[in-house]
């Protein structure tokens, strides 16, 4: 009985040729101390900016994150939690050093290949993500739905 495949010679690939990421950066310019992305985005300066131009977008993220049942006082503090998160760099991170004083003011369009209203948004969602899968963490160690089941 004949094989209906071929005969294929085993060939060497060379991964690292392959490209994981977008390495492709877009442009953008700084003007008065702020980026402005190719697609015209301005990122914020600061949190202060940041939270005067997109009021609601933290309380839209965790809402979207937190689950249907999650009662509004929770919702509320988590809102809360993750403001602060945003609005003040941990005493000991090494962007203090550099004169930054919140997380908004931490975004480097270098690192993150452009100034795009995608691409800054993009790292707002990961440092509230983070932020948020580290007090998830933290609360389901320290908190019990059940007190009685708790030891």
């Amino acid at each position: 009985m004949e094989s209906n495949t071929a005969v294929v010679e085993n060939q060497d690939i060379n991964f690292a040729s392959f490209s994981v990421e977008n390495r492709k950066f877009d442009p953008f310019s700084v003007l008065d101390g702020h980026y402005i992305g190719h697609d015209g985005f301005v990122v914020p300066r600061n949190f202060e900016e940041f939270h005067e131009r997109f009021p609601e977008y933290v309380r839209n993220w965790f809402k979207r994150h937190a689950g249907r049942s999650t009662p509004v006082e929770d919702v509320e503090d988590g809102t809360q939690d993750l403001l602060i998160y945003l609005r003040y760099l941990p005493t000991a991170s090494k962007h203090r050093e550099a004169g930054k004083e919140d997380v908004v003011q931490t975004f480097d369009p270098q690192k993150h290949y452009g100034a795009s209203s995608a691409r800054f948004f993009n790292y707002i969602n990961l440092c509230l993500a983070n932020k948020f899968r580290s007090m998830h963490s933290n609360g389901s160690k320290t908190r019990c739905a059940v007190p009685a089941t708790c030891r």
